[in-house]
């Protein structure tokens, strides 16, 4: 049965985007997607065909009727019975953390023991440039083993400056002569950093955690010349389109430039910057919501309250296994948070909080019940990744109406967190189900991998803890109506309805009928993004 005429579609139209909203104009070019399998993530579920005008849906049913109902000049796509879905919102990711020229270390591992490390900056150092920076990835492993010092690296490479970044990244070490070509400051960490590989040094030892990290991620970003950052940002731009992605929400340190240099590239995807400043914390900037133009905004704030258990910085209520008497540090104080808060509601801006540790999605809670302001629900309040959001925390969470936005990737590494947490608290952490069994919203981000359906493949397996993992269809929903929902879009995005963006990926196999192991191998064979084509495999041809 057809869901909409054209007739009754245009109606409805009329009636969606009455509310100072531009009405889809009947001449504008038409495109009808038939013969498909098309998973609206509404209701109907499933759908033959789809007719666009313009960049919105204006009809949805079956191939014969929307065949009639299409204009005579519409372009036909016939799908071939390929599962066609919503397009992909990426929720959580960071796509300019640009480095300036440098080398770097080569590990084939993202978690290389010490002895590696040492013995590839040995190597280096003898055939690298003295005036480029040395960068090298590291885990939880070398992190924590005494002989991956600055004093270690000060001996290995004294006229080389050397960095050694957590792949999370959180923290670095760093030489003295990185430290004097980056200006690092060494006598006092900045709001919201520390110095020390357990975060507790009063004296700079070469190790630096959370915003004395950034602050130097930062510099080391705008050091990067604009043609090597479009470079850049055009590679994930077209990765992201392949995978079948429209939409992305990357937190970035610089949003302006951010912003400035995508319209530069003229991004076919919808890109909505947070800005995670690093020094600013919501204070002087405007973070009011700017749009750049119909494919580029930028504003409102993300703050990262504490850190990962790769460096055991993130805040928990009880000590470490692995660490007795430490638990993670705060970034910032209880005081500072309920700031935060006040702050976000008198500047009207959304504010985006990463909260791993139970202690500090405990306190953000604790700051919310204090504010006393009845409008948070509607505020639309984000916890990013959220491990922490443990049981006893759901019913205040689902209260204040908080959205979650859990990484998939992130439920991948099971041993780690037993050795850092135990067994029994490691059950209780990192919720999927449970947050949508209780009624609460949730999106996911990458944060990580790009690969949307590797991360779908994560989230519905969860071979750690299934009893948290989540149908095909719901890691799906959060993918897409969830990511448009915590981006204030969902009246525009996120679903495949009359009335909406024409958003949407053509998929390469039917993600709901094939084994969940062959789900990364999903690719888009055409994406479009507001009625526009910007991927085409050429498929369906």
């Amino acid at each position: 049965m057809v869901r909409f005429g054209r007739v009754v579609a245009t109606a409805l139209l009329v009636f969606v985007f009455g509310c100072g909203q531009q009405q889809v104009a009947m001449d504008q070019p038409e495109i009808l997607l038939f013969n498909g399998r098309i998973f609206t993530g509404a209701t109907p579920p499933y759908v033959e065909a789809l007719l666009i005008r313009g960049d919105r849906v204006v009809a949805t049913g079956s191939t014969e009727q929307l065949l009639r109902d299409a204009g005579s000049d519409a372009r036909r796509i016939d799908l071939q019975r390929r599962l066609t879905i919503p397009g992909i919102n990426d929720a959580h990711l960071h796509i300019d953390m640009f480095l300036p020229v440098h080398t770097q270390l080569p590990f084939d591992t993202t978690d290389p023991r010490c002895a590696i490390v040492l013995e590839r900056v040995r190597e280096t150092v003898r055939t690298a440039p003295k005036d480029r920076p040395i960068f090298g990835t590291i885990g939880q492993t070398a992190l924590f083993e005494d002989d991956c010092s600055a004093v270690m690296l000060d001996r290995l490479a004294p006229e080389h400056a050397v960095l050694l970044n957590t792949w999370t990244p959180h923290a670095m070490i760093l030489n003295r002569t990185a430290v004097n070509m980056f200006a690092v400051p060494t006598a006092d960490p900045p709001t919201g950093g520390f110095y020390g590989k357990d975060q507790r040094s009063t004296a700079w030892d070469g190790v630096i955690h959370e915003y004395a990290f950034f602050q130097l991620f930062a510099d080391l970003a705008k050091r990067v010349d604009d043609e090597r950052a479009r470079a850049t940002l055009r590679g994930v731009l077209d990765e992201a389109a392949g995978f079948g992605i429209t939409s992305l929400q990357p937190m970035s340190m610089d949003p302006a430039r951010l912003a400035h240099l995508l319209s530069d590239v003229s991004t076919p995807l919808r890109v909505r910057i947070l800005d995670f400043s690093a020094t600013d914390f919501g204070r002087g900037n405007a973070h009011a919501r700017t749009e750049i133009s119909d494919r580029v905004a930028y504003g409102d704030l993300k703050v990262i309250l504490d850190g990962t258990p790769i460096e055991r910085s993130a805040a928990m209520r009880a000590e470490h296994d692995d660490a007795p008497g430490l638990r993670g540090e705060r970034n910032f104080s209880s005081e500072q948070i309920r700031d935060f808060l006040r702050r976000s509601r008198q500047g009207d801006y959304q504010l985006v909080l990463h909260a791993v540790g139970d202690r500090t999605v405990a306190t953000i809670l604790d700051a919310l019940a204090a504010d006393e302001a009845s409008d948070w629900p509607e505020r639309r309040l984000r916890i990013e990744h959220g491990d922490g959001v443990t049981p006893d925390l759901i019913s205040a969470i689902r209260r204040f109406g908080v959205v979650v936005v859990p990484n998939p990737s992130h439920l991948m590494l099971p041993d780690l967190l037993v050795r850092r947490y135990g067994a029994r608290r490691t059950q209780t952490m990192q919720p999927v189900r449970s947050l949508i069994d209780s009624g609460i919203p949730i999106a996911f981000g990458s944060d990580g991998p790009l690969n949307p359906f590797l991360n779908l493949m994560f989230a519905i397996s969860y071979p750690s803890n299934p009893t948290e993992a989540v149908t095909l269809a719901q890691a799906l929903g959060a993918y897409t109506r969830g990511s448009a929902f915590a981006e204030f879009a969902d009246r525009e995005k996120g679903t495949l309805e009359v009335g909406k963006f024409a958003d949407l990926a053509v998929l390469s196999q039917d993600i709901f009928q094939v084994p969940p192991s062959t789900l990364p191998a999903t690719v888009s064979v055409l994406t479009m993004v507001g009625g526009r084509i910007v991927y085409d495999a050429n498929a369906l041809n």
